[in-house]
């Protein structure tokens, strides 16, 4: 090998450049390329004196000399040092004599070079990084110009593997090992993109703030920064809270999105300060934060939309004198509002309260009020019509002009009159709606039917009718009657066997010093809503008797008049009327009656009643809305109102919820029609749970209100229902008292409760169709058995009757009673626990932790198929039901599982139910 690179130097054009040096140990013969015969006459002659300066001068020629055999540079270049060395260091005489043979400095320096250029040509002919490192590490002495060639060449060599390796490590090891290299420059840009590169193949902000922290000069690092910046952005928005926004803005002010998280920021404050549809709410905002320009804009538009929805003065006077955008649609709708107040047009008020001057727009509305105001009192009804339309007082007025014809239900006459004011009345709302009822097609099935003498007393009066979800319960409120206490008072019928009994106070509720009247029985019926002097009260059923009527809250009862309440079927909402609590008495002939809007309040977690929520502005009107009457169904409405374009003073109308999660979103509401609907004024319409029924009260022959019911055809019914009814007791057979808790078993939410009849033991559960429900009892003191019932496929009314037996807890612990878990769930011949299965295996876990006893899980199957496997799918399910409870945190060692198969039948296997009830899993607490 060494021969081969010895060859390859030669090939370089290596000669020996001999020197001046005279009289050194067989020059001749290498001179004359006798080099065999001057081999061993040097090397004997280094024997006797190894490190005398000429003996090594020949030494090195000799290795130096291209036909040497053992042609050697480095031992070459070891013996030119060696005699350098001597003769550095010999004394004068010696030192003298070597110059006579032509030794000198210069001559080493000549023959250093020499040597080294053979040296360095051995490194190009390996060319690699280690054959350079190893000529600039061994040939210390070689020139200036020698040694920049090597280096130039093994750092050329070394940034090509960098290159060809291609990472940062390789790039940072060339920058760290050769940090005077030309290719130095080239090798930071490369290192800084490949780890530019892969910090955005992680893509975080701390593989870009990495980069940044280590290559702080690259020229990636503004991009990284818009990086960070992105991110930290995003995950702002994931967060979306105003003080991440604010954060993120303080840590990055030179974002591109600081301003943008700013604003976000500021949004966000201005939704958490602001209450949806309160107008004070945003007025608040804009006097704490002044400088918000946009937002305080935005807060105006607000409350011009809120007060243009509900017609509340208050806020329209706000917007008159504090936006000058909107001033003048604000005077717009303020002056509407006074004109349409009242059954007269009166509009002295309104000026007198605000000035138009300024106000271009009120030039031809000013100039038609003083037309109205000029009408003689005794104008026609079709001048004044005429003159006064589209405002209220003139719609009073036709509606007034057609009711003998509706009285007598001489409908084209009606419709004809009505039509003729089309043009005056244009796109009014209240116009519109009685037109279109007039224009409907009389549908002569409805039928309207007295309740009967068993209800209705003579003399006396009998309205605000109340039924009972199960259609077995009538309350109504009595006045004038020969059995009345005193005032309004409530009073009560049963129905036995399709008989109404005879109705008869009820009692414990009534006063002989003030009004009570029923408002609506909880689905469940044991709880009552009452109208007690100007107040929603509720009362308890108890095995004895109702309780003393109480206040239902604070948060409710707070005008001069609220009424109408009802308690949602889930037991979750509270619908009610109250009195509009702006200041509409500025208006002359104002009646608080006659102005009501209607409101929801929830139930809190803490059981408490929350802040009432209008039912906005597609339900409730500037004029008198009340009497709602939320169907089982959840999602359709009825209400009275005189606002939406009745035949008479009040009229039944109906509209759909259109969210599940909103009170607000509503259908437009449908006149229940003339069928229904009269000149007088109809309210307080419940509709049976079945939707088959609507009971209601209106005066009767001898001007006495009596209580009636209709059939109701399909197109006003409202969704089907399901509905499950039956008797609890314990295993004693004694009823229970106890509360009953549904839950969407798809969501593994609550979604209601209900109790049971303290005095029977009796419930009566109603669900809105479109869920996988479950119910269970509710008592710490009992096992929560639980069953259930798939609606999400139904589209007719369900009716479900049975009877659910309970047992204690200190029944099952002492006893050993086996309960069944109802609402675990398999696929067919499948052992897996179904998601729907997590709400009842998660109460079942918190019992069995809280008793802390042992128990064992036990798997039944029915009958059908075979034996052997019926045996193993019993014992696969009741572990996997035991695999869940570990998981829900119970202790494996008070576990044991164990299958019978088809062995310990509960049922008969000869039905569908019977074999539905053997297919279960049970626990039982064990001794």
């Amino acid at each position: 090998m060494l021969k081969k690179i010895l060859c390859a130097a030669l090939m370089f054009g290596v000669v020996n450049a001999y020197g001046q040096v005279k009289n050194y140990p067989c020059k001749k013969l290498i001179e004359t390329n006798k080099l065999e015969k001057a081999e061993p006459k040097i090397t004997a002659q280094l024997t006797k004196t190894p490190n005398e300066c000429l003996s090594n001068f020949a030494a090195y020629k000799l290795k130096s000399t291209k036909n040497y055999h053992n042609f050697n540079p480095q031992e070459a270049y070891k013996n030119l040092e060696k005699a350098q060395k001597d003769f550095i260091s010999c004394d004068d005489k010696k030192h003298a004599k070597l110059l006579k043979t032509g030794v000198t400095s210069e001559e080493f320096t000549k023959e250093f070079t020499n040597v080294s250029q053979l040296g360095l040509n051995i490194a190009d002919s390996i060319n690699t990084v280690d054959s350079y490192n190893n000529f600039l590490s061994f040939y210390l002495q070689a020139n200036q110009e020698q040694k920049t060639i090597a280096t130039n060449k093994r750092n050329a060599l070394a940034y090509q593997q960098a290159e060809e390796e291609n990472t940062v490590e390789s790039f940072q090891n060339f920058i760290n090992t050769y940090p005077d290299a030309k290719e130095y420059n080239q090798a930071v840009l490369h290192r800084n993109a490949l780890a530019y590169n892969k910090a955005s193949a992680l893509g975080t902000v701390d593989a870009y703030k990495t980069f940044i922290q280590k290559y702080p000069n690259a020229n990636q690092v503004e991009l990284a920064w818009q990086n960070i910046y992105r991110l930290e952005y995003n995950n702002a928005l994931k967060i979306n809270t105003e003080s991440t926004y604010r954060d993120y803005a303080a840590k990055y002010p030179q974002s591109p999105y600081a301003e943008t998280a700013i604003e976000k920021a500021n949004l966000l404050q201005f939704k958490n300060e602001v209450e949806i549809g309160n107008w004070k709410s945003y007025r608040d905002y804009i006097n704490y934060h002044p400088s918000n320009k946009n937002l305080i804009d935005l807060a105006k538009k607000e409350i011009f939309t809120i007060s243009k929805n509900s017609h509340n003065l208050e806020a329209l006077e706000y917007i008159a004198q504090n936006d000058n955008i909107r001033k003048d649609s604000a005077l717009i709708i303020l002056h509407d509002i006074y004109a349409n107040a009242s059954s007269t047009y009166s509009l002295h008020k309104f000026y007198n309260n605000f000035d138009v001057d300024d106000c271009p727009s009120f030039n031809s509305i000013k100039a038609k009020d003083q037309k109205i105001d000029d009408l003689n009192s005794l104008a026609s009804n079709d001048e004044y019509i005429k003159t006064v339309a589209p405002y209220y007082p003139a719609y009073l007025r036709l509606q007034k002009m057609v009711s003998e014809y509706i009285d007598k239900k001489q409908w084209s006459k009606a419709l004809e009159i009505v039509s003729n004011y089309k043009d005056y009345f244009g796109d009014n709302y209240c116009y519109k709606n009685l037109l279109n009822t007039l224009e409907s097609p009389y549908d002569k099935s409805v039928k309207v039917t007295n309740m009967g003498t068993n209800i209705n007393f003579t003399p006396g009066r009998q309205y605000s009718a109340a039924i009972s979800a199960d259609s077995k319960t009538l309350l109504f409120c009595g006045r004038n009657r020969k059995d009345s206490k005193g005032g309004e008072d409530i009073f009560i019928s049963e129905n036995k066997g399709g008989v109404w009994t005879k109705s008869k106070p009820l009692p414990d509720v009534n006063t002989s010093y003030g009004n009570e009247a029923p408002e609506a029985l909880s689905a469940d019926g044991t709880k009552l809503i009452l109208f007690k002097n100007g107040k929603i009260c509720t009362s308890n059923k108890t095995k004895t008797g109702w309780t003393t009527p109480e206040n239902v809250s604070s948060s409710i009862n707070i005008c001069s008049w609220q009424a109408d309440a009802m308690i949602s079927s889930d037991g979750k909402a509270m619908l009610f009327a109250a009195a509009e609590s702006t200041p509409h008495e500025l208006v002359e002939g104002y009646d608080v009656y006659t102005k009501s809007n209607i409101y929801v309040s929830l139930l809190d977690e803490n059981g408490e009643w929350g802040e009432p929520i209008d039912l906005g502005p597609t339900i409730n009107t500037p004029f008198c809305d009340r009497a709602p009457f939320l169907h089982p169904d959840m999602k359709t409405l009825y209400f009275s109102s005189s606002g939406h374009g009745s035949i008479g003073d009040l009229d039944i109308f109906m509209s759909t919820r259109l969210s599940d999660d909103s009170w607000t979103q509503w259908s437009t509401p449908v006149n229940l029609g003339k069928e229904i609907n009269t000149t007088q004024s109809d309210c307080w319409y419940k509709i049976s749970t079945d939707g088959k029924k609507a009971y209601f009260s209106k005066e009767a022959n001898n001007s006495n209100d009596q209580i009636y019911w209709i059939n109701l055809p399909e197109k006003l019914r409202p969704n089907p229902v399901a509905t499950i009814s039956g008797i609890m007791k314990d295993k004693k057979g004694e009823p229970i008292s106890t509360s009953i808790t549904w839950e969407d078993l798809e969501e593994n939410k609550k979604v209601g409760q209900s109790q049971t009849d303290p005095v029977d033991g009796s419930f009566f559960i109603v669900l809105p169709m479109g869920k996988n429900y479950g119910y269970y009892v509710n008592d710490e003191d009992y096992f929560p058995i639980a069953n259930n019932i798939d609606l999400r496929n139904k589209n007719e009314n369900v009716v479900l009757e049975h009877n659910i037996e309970v047992a204690t807890i200190q029944q099952m612990i002492e006893d050993s009673i086996p309960m069944p878990m109802n609402n675990i769930f398999f696929a067919v011949g499948d052992s897996t626990v179904m998601p729907t299965s997590i709400a009842e295996l998660t109460r079942v876990a918190k019992l069995i932790t809280k008793i802390g006893k042992k128990v064992q899980i036990s798997g039944h199957t029915d009958n059908t198929g075979d034996f052997s496997k019926n045996q193993t799918l019993s014992e696969a399910r009741a572990r996997a039901v035991y695999n869940v409870l570990i998981e829900q945190g119970c202790n494996a060692n008070l576990m044991t599982t164990q299958g019978y198969g088809q062995t310990k039948p509960i049922a008969t296997n000869k039905t569908a139910q019977g074999r539905q009830q053997n297919r279960r899993v049970e626990i039982v607490f064990i001794k």
